[in-house]
């Protein structure tokens, strides 16, 4: 358990097995649908440099069952967030799949179900890829390629007619002053193209709007805080395109989505240059991009670090002691800093967490009524899909 981290492909791939494998030591990882999109997409990709081989899917699924939190795909939480849900916008990871269940002696919980997307996972772990998973591959490459962004930016060009754009902070200005104005008809402009980005239907519209208006005409980004932050994406997308400050590629279709994620991280970490341009205009005060390069590079440094230890059974039981999962002290390592700023301070005894079998058994008696009240959940269901 460490900081919560979002990385993209582009810094996945880079890794070595080594390098992964002190990734998920140091950091809570947080998997986002698109990384599992493009990760099986490479199964329909010729080999070469920027595509993962069969393997490399094997290593990387075995760490992510283990280690990684699979999140909400980001048109649930863009829609919850329209509907008036509470979409965590402060580094929470939102899972799916949430049920609330009561116990018998009434205390209340959260059981999370499975993410459908652990199923395939699994497989791959095993080295297994099923016919469907060559088949979507196929479908997602060709997806990606089908978007026309020359087209869009000369459709956009044709209504709205922009400066062109040098730098970053020119971008945010001219963002700033298309979504500033807190007038009601502005705000519902807002509004209703948050709800065309998701295609809505008419029912959906209509609540939408009568929750804006009992809302007092509240500006979108206090009354729908991630559909707002979706939504200005897409605008630093657009306006990037139209003023020439972005070079239209067809990946820029999926590197954007994964800026859709980032209110659910503390860390991004990424090697593309559409995401070193614009992700730090995006991010919350108290959140840091890392360049893929520089994270590869103090892995490979923490690593290389545990080596002159690992053959000393001594030694290593004291760094598990004194250090538990955090990072080795060093000032110069970006890890070790993300850990200084987003963790609590190591202390002495740090890995000395090593519970009694009594400690175990008084555990195990205080969760006893939760996991009946689970058992009884799960066997309700069963009972309820046979009829």
């Amino acid at each position: 358990m460490g900081p919560i981290i979002i990385l993209d492909k582009s810094a996945i791939q880079s890794f070595s097995k080594r390098e992964v494998s002190f990734l998920f030591k140091h950091y809570m990882v947080v998997i986002t649908p698109i990384l599992i999109h493009e990760i099986l997409g490479d199964l329909e990709k010729k080999p070469k440099k920027d595509s993962l081989n069969k393997e490399d899917i094997i290593h990387l699924s075995r760490k992510l069952e283990g280690m990684g939190k699979i999140c909400v795909e980001f048109k649930h939480a863009f829609y919850g967030s329209l509907m008036g849900a509470n979409v965590p916008m402060t580094g929470q990871i939102p899972l799916p799949g949430g049920i609330e269940i009561q116990s018998k002696d009434g205390e209340k919980g959260v059981f999370f179900e499975e993410a459908p997307e652990w199923k395939p996972i699994r497989r791959w772990k095993d080295g297994i890829f099923s016919d469907d998973d060559k088949k979507f591959a196929k479908k997602w490459r060709l997806s990606s390629r089908a978007f026309d962004l020359q087209g869009l930016k000369r459709s956009f060009n044709r209504i709205i007619k922009t400066k062109t754009i040098n730098n970053p902070i020119e971008l945010a200005l001219e963002i700033e002053s298309a979504i500033g104005e807190p007038s009601p008809d502005k705000q519902q402009l807002i509004l209703r193209s948050c709800m065309n980005m998701l295609r809505l239907r008419r029912s959906d519209r209509g609540f939408i709007l009568s929750r804006w208006v009992m809302s007092g005409h509240k500006p979108i980004r206090e009354f729908a805080p991630y559909a707002f932050h979706c939504y200005k994406v897409c605008l630093y997308f657009v306006i990037g395109l139209l003023t020439g400050f972005i070079t239209p590629k067809p990946t820029n279709i999926i590197d954007i989505e994964y800026l859709f994620y980032l209110p659910f991280c503390f860390v991004f970490s990424s090697g593309d240059i559409f995401h070193k341009k614009i992700t730090f205009l995006l991010l919350r005060n108290d959140q840091s991009f890392i360049d893929r390069d520089i994270l590869k590079s103090d892995l490979r440094w923490i690593a290389n670090e545990w080596d002159t230890i690992k053959d000393n059974k001594e030694e290593r039981e004291n760094r598990f002691y004194n250090y538990g999962n955090y990072p080795p002290d060093n000032p110069n390592s970006i890890t070790y800093q993300m850990w200084k700023k987003y963790m609590k301070p190591r202390k002495q005894g740090s890995g000395n967490i090593r519970m009694t079998k009594e400690d175990e058994e008084r555990l195990m008696q205080k969760l006893k009524p939760m996991t009946d009240a689970i058992k009884d959940y799960d066997k309700q269901r069963r009972i309820n899909g046979r009829r």
